[in-house]
């Protein structure tokens, strides 16, 4: 059986109402909490998962917080569609407007001599590389926030540390 392997992320806690937002009605984290726990799973390995340990000198409300979590990876999962759908859809729009411009111009090029040097195959090669970088940055960039999230739902272990008040949790 595989061993798995864990990038521990640790949420030193002072006052449990920085953690969520102010003036949300719901269980919501704070930006701050998600920037941070985001920028700790981009810096993991590939492979490890990630662990939440949450250190507080007084206890935390554990069903909200594991509530928080929920809201969060839903809203990153619905977040994350969109944005993809987007993606698809602009790259195959430019696939398209590129197809179109190169095809008529290898079209024209035989009956308009100086057509090779005219603005229609130049926006079929701006529509292509256009595309070509959706290819090299997007989808890629999608893919790793697509195992984040899907790493996040199903293998995140949340465990609740307690420090004495006395000692310097930090």
């Amino acid at each position: 059986m595989e061993q798995r392997k864990y990038k521990d992320v640790k949420l030193i806690v002072n006052d449990e109402e920085s953690l969520y937002m102010p003036f949300s009605d719901g269980d919501e984290f704070a930006f701050s909490v998600r920037d941070y726990i985001k920028t700790k799973y981009a810096g993991a390995e590939l492979g490890y998962l990630l662990r939440l340990t949450v250190v507080s000198a007084v206890p935390l409300d554990e069903d909200r917080f594991r509530s928080a979590v929920s809201n969060w990876i839903a809203d990153e999962k619905m977040k994350f569609r969109q944005e993809e759908k987007t993606t698809n859809r602009m790259l195959i729009g430019f696939l398209v407007i590129a197809s179109f411009f190169i095809i008529l111009s290898l079209r024209l090029e035989s009956q308009i001599d100086v057509l090779a040097y005219t603005i229609i195959p130049v926006l079929g090669s701006v529509s292509l590389g256009r595309a070509a970088g959706i290819c090299l940055t997007d989808l890629p960039s999608n893919k790793a926030r697509k195992n984040m999230i899907n790493d996040m739902e199903k293998n995140c272990p949340i465990i609740f540390e307690l420090k004495e008040a006395e000692q310097d949790i930090s």
